[in-house]
This record gives C-alpha cells, structure tokens and sequence, in this order.
C-alpha cells in the first residue's frame, strides 16, 4: 500500500490496516502535476528494499525521489512541500518588479520563470559535478558568481536580505520539526501567508531588484 496522505504516519497507516500490510509512505509536492516532484519515500516496518524501489520506480515517473526516515519527514515538508508557495512569491515580486519598470506582467512571470527553472538546473548540474567527484560551485559559489565583490544584485542590496530570509526560512523549519504529524496539515495554509507577505509591499515602494527584503519583512 502506498499512502501519500500527508498527516498519516506509518505507525497510523499500519493500524488500520491487517497485520503484515506492506506499506510505503510517500510525499510528493506540487510540481507532480507537471512531472518535476522531489518526493520523500519511507519504508513502513512490513516493506521490502524491493517494494521500496518498486515505489521509487512508481514516483520517479512524476520527478525526483529521496529516501528518508520518516521523522525527517516534517523537515522535509519545510524543504519541499511548502517551498512552492515561496517560490512562487519571489517569482511574482520580481515580476511586478519587473511591471513597474515597464515590462508586461505576462512577459515578465516567462522572464522570472526561465530564470528560476535556469538557476535551479545549474544548482542540479554543480551538485551532480560534485557528486562524480569534480569540483562542482554550491549555491554559495553562484551567488558570489552573480554578485559584485560587495555582493550588490543589479543595485539591490543582497547581504542583509538574505540574512533576514534564510532566518526566516530556519525558523519555519524548526516550526514544521516542532509540528511532527501536524505539519502536512499546517503545510497547507503556509504558501497564502507567504503570497499576501509578498504582496501586501507592492504598493508602488518596491525597488527592483531589491526582493530579499519584500519576501522577509
């Protein structure tokens, strides 16, 4: 049985189901839609390595895979499963950004939009590089290649925004550990709060290129 209902466990699951049931747990996100997931597989205690992979086979058709303990699993949906939601924020601020500098807002989603599916393969690309043994840039190392020596973006001030984001971003981390089972559940009205964050500092005080404080504020 293959479960992806966020807020069950694996000790839940096999409760309600005959003894012996093989049971693995799963968690997609939201880009299974458009067959780019990362999904999070858990082996419930009847499972097999080979019902595991089966299942991995099963999900790698809408996406990536990982295998975790399920206890990391609340982290994972800080990771993975609320992420979108955030993405999806700094993706429609830089547009308006874009907006007020005269740019459509069709036009500019499709410019932000390729510029996020572009950064993320090259992040994809550096990792694998270093995962064959060559010397592949972390995420650390592309910010320093885009930004000038005093880590200025295109006249935004990156280094405080930053600071701010990823703090807020740890934050909801230790929030969705603290959860446990609850954070699928609590997951769901993440993304909303994100986007009226974002958008609530768009009346017309944005300056381009200057988002890390937009999405952190």
């Amino acid at each position: 049985m293959v479960s992806i209902a966020a807020g069950l466990t694996l000790e839940r699951l096999e409760s309600m189901l005959p003894d012996g049931t093989r049971v693995v747990r799963t968690m997609p996100n939201m880009a299974a839609a458009v067959g780019e997931s990362m999904t999070a597989l858990a082996p419930g205690s009847s499972a097999s390595t080979q019902d595991l992979e089966t299942v991995r086979t099963l999900m790698e058709t809408i996406g990536g895979t990982v295998i975790l303990e399920e206890r990391d699993f609340s982290s994972f949906i800080g990771l993975a499963g609320s992420s979108p939601a955030l993405v999806c924020a700094f993706i429609d601020a830089l547009a308006r950004a874009g907006v007020m500098g005269g740019i459509p807002k069709a036009l500019a989603v499709q410019i932000v939009a390729q510029a996020v599916l572009g950064t993320a393969r090259t992040v994809q690309t550096e990792a694998q590089r270093t995962a064959e043994g060559g010397n592949g840039r972390t995420p650390a190392d592309l910010i320093d290649a885009v930004c000038s020596p005093r880590r200025h973006v295109g006249g935004g001030h990156g280094g405080p925004g930053a600071g701010r984001f990823l703090r807020r971003r740890r934050a909801r981390l230790r929030g969705h550990r603290r959860a446990g089972p609850r954070a699928g559940r609590l997951s769901a009205g993440a993304g909303p709060r994100t986007h009226t964050t974002a958008a609530r500092h768009h009346g017309g005080s944005v300056r381009q290129c200057d988002l890390f404080p937009v999405l952190t504020r």
